[in-house]
Protein backbone atom coordinates (compact mmCIF):
# COMPACT_ATOMS: atom_id res chain seq x y z
CA UNK A 1 0.00 0.00 0.00
CA UNK A 2 3.01 2.07 0.37
CA UNK A 3 4.07 2.35 -3.46
CA UNK A 4 -0.18 3.73 -4.14
CA UNK A 5 0.09 6.45 -1.18
CA UNK A 6 3.50 7.44 -2.88
CA UNK A 7 2.10 7.88 -6.23
CA UNK A 8 -1.38 9.49 -4.89
CA UNK A 9 0.79 11.90 -2.73
CA UNK A 10 2.97 12.92 -6.05
CA UNK A 11 -0.11 13.54 -8.28
CA UNK A 12 -0.94 17.27 -8.17
CA UNK A 13 -4.21 16.34 -9.07
CA UNK A 14 -5.94 14.99 -6.01
CA UNK A 15 -7.31 16.51 -3.38
CA UNK A 16 -5.68 15.21 -0.25
CA UNK A 17 -9.46 13.33 0.91
CA UNK A 18 -8.73 11.36 -2.28
CA UNK A 19 -5.05 10.84 -1.54
CA UNK A 20 -6.51 9.04 1.63
CA UNK A 21 -8.18 6.45 0.22
CA UNK A 22 -5.33 4.28 -0.97
CA UNK A 23 -6.56 1.60 0.76
CA UNK A 24 -9.08 0.67 -1.64
CA UNK A 25 -7.03 0.60 -4.96
CA UNK A 26 -6.00 -2.63 -5.98
CA UNK A 27 -2.83 -3.62 -7.35
CA UNK A 28 -2.81 -5.17 -10.58
CA UNK A 29 0.55 -6.39 -12.37
CA UNK A 30 -0.26 -5.98 -16.25
CA UNK A 31 1.16 -7.91 -19.43
CA UNK A 32 2.28 -6.68 -22.84
CA UNK A 33 -0.98 -6.67 -25.19
CA UNK A 34 -3.24 -6.69 -22.26
CA UNK A 35 -6.30 -4.50 -22.91
CA UNK A 36 -7.81 -2.48 -19.58
CA UNK A 37 -10.31 -1.28 -20.96
CA UNK A 38 -12.06 -1.01 -23.96
CA UNK A 39 -13.94 2.01 -25.74
CA UNK A 40 -17.38 2.04 -25.92
CA UNK A 41 -17.58 -0.36 -22.74
CA UNK A 42 -19.12 0.33 -19.97
CA UNK A 43 -16.20 2.61 -17.52
CA UNK A 44 -16.33 -0.33 -14.29
CA UNK A 45 -12.58 0.89 -13.17
CA UNK A 46 -10.64 3.88 -12.23
CA UNK A 47 -6.38 3.07 -13.52
CA UNK A 48 -3.65 4.67 -11.79
CA UNK A 49 -0.11 3.98 -13.54
CA UNK A 50 2.24 2.57 -10.92
CA UNK A 51 5.37 1.26 -13.82
CA UNK A 52 5.09 0.36 -17.44
CA UNK A 53 3.75 2.01 -20.37
CA UNK A 54 0.12 1.97 -21.08
CA UNK A 55 -1.25 2.88 -25.06
CA UNK A 56 -4.70 4.76 -24.93
CA UNK A 57 -5.94 5.11 -28.26
CA UNK A 58 -9.11 6.85 -29.17
CA UNK A 59 -11.40 5.82 -32.18
CA UNK A 60 -11.19 9.09 -33.90
CA UNK A 61 -7.25 7.60 -34.20
CA UNK A 62 -5.48 10.17 -31.69
CA UNK A 63 -3.65 7.96 -29.29
CA UNK A 64 -1.45 8.82 -26.15
CA UNK A 65 0.85 6.94 -24.03
CA UNK A 66 0.90 6.74 -20.31
CA UNK A 67 4.65 6.43 -18.41
CA UNK A 68 4.61 8.47 -15.29
CA UNK A 69 3.63 7.12 -12.02
CA UNK A 70 0.02 8.58 -11.31
CA UNK A 71 -0.90 9.15 -14.79
CA UNK A 72 -4.40 7.66 -14.71
CA UNK A 73 -6.84 6.32 -16.94
CA UNK A 74 -10.57 5.28 -16.79
CA UNK A 75 -11.78 8.81 -15.23
CA UNK A 76 -15.31 8.36 -16.98
CA UNK A 77 -16.14 6.04 -14.15
CA UNK A 78 -17.24 8.96 -12.72
CA UNK A 79 -19.98 10.51 -15.60
CA UNK A 80 -22.96 9.86 -15.48
CA UNK A 81 -22.74 7.66 -19.15
CA UNK A 82 -19.53 6.04 -17.80
CA UNK A 83 -18.29 5.08 -20.88
CA UNK A 84 -14.83 4.76 -21.36
CA UNK A 85 -13.63 7.00 -24.45
CA UNK A 86 -10.39 5.12 -25.11
CA UNK A 87 -8.92 1.46 -25.30
CA UNK A 88 -6.36 1.17 -23.10
CA UNK A 89 -3.26 -1.05 -23.29
CA UNK A 90 -0.50 -2.25 -21.54
CA UNK A 91 2.56 -2.20 -23.71
CA UNK A 92 5.02 -3.98 -21.41
CA UNK A 93 4.88 -5.47 -18.32
CA UNK A 94 4.24 -3.18 -15.57
CA UNK A 95 1.96 -2.70 -12.40
CA UNK A 96 -1.46 -0.57 -12.68
CA UNK A 97 -3.93 0.46 -9.65
CA UNK A 98 -7.41 0.28 -10.05
CA UNK A 99 -10.20 0.87 -8.08
CA UNK A 100 -13.71 -0.48 -9.09
CA UNK A 101 -16.47 2.63 -9.39
CA UNK A 102 -18.80 0.92 -6.98
CA UNK A 103 -16.05 1.08 -4.13
CA UNK A 104 -14.65 4.62 -4.87
CA UNK A 105 -18.46 5.97 -4.64
CA UNK A 106 -19.11 3.81 -1.52
CA UNK A 107 -15.19 5.91 0.15
CA UNK A 108 -15.28 8.91 -1.85
CA UNK A 109 -16.17 12.15 -0.69
CA UNK A 110 -19.57 13.35 -0.82
CA UNK A 111 -18.95 16.23 -3.08
CA UNK A 112 -16.11 14.94 -5.10
CA UNK A 113 -18.66 13.36 -8.32
CA UNK A 114 -20.13 16.93 -8.22
CA UNK A 115 -16.90 18.87 -8.09
CA UNK A 116 -15.02 17.02 -10.74
CA UNK A 117 -14.98 18.08 -14.56
CA UNK A 118 -14.01 14.83 -16.27
CA UNK A 119 -11.80 15.61 -19.59
CA UNK A 120 -9.81 12.60 -20.21
CA UNK A 121 -7.65 13.23 -23.16
CA UNK A 122 -10.27 15.38 -25.79
CA UNK A 123 -8.05 18.14 -27.06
Amino acid sequence: MDEIKAILENSPGFREEIKSMAGIFEKRRTCPGEILAQSGNTAHSYFLLGKGAVLCAFDDGRAVVLTRPGDFMGMQFLSDDAKYNATMTALDSGVVYAVLRQEFEKTCPADFKHETEVNFCTD
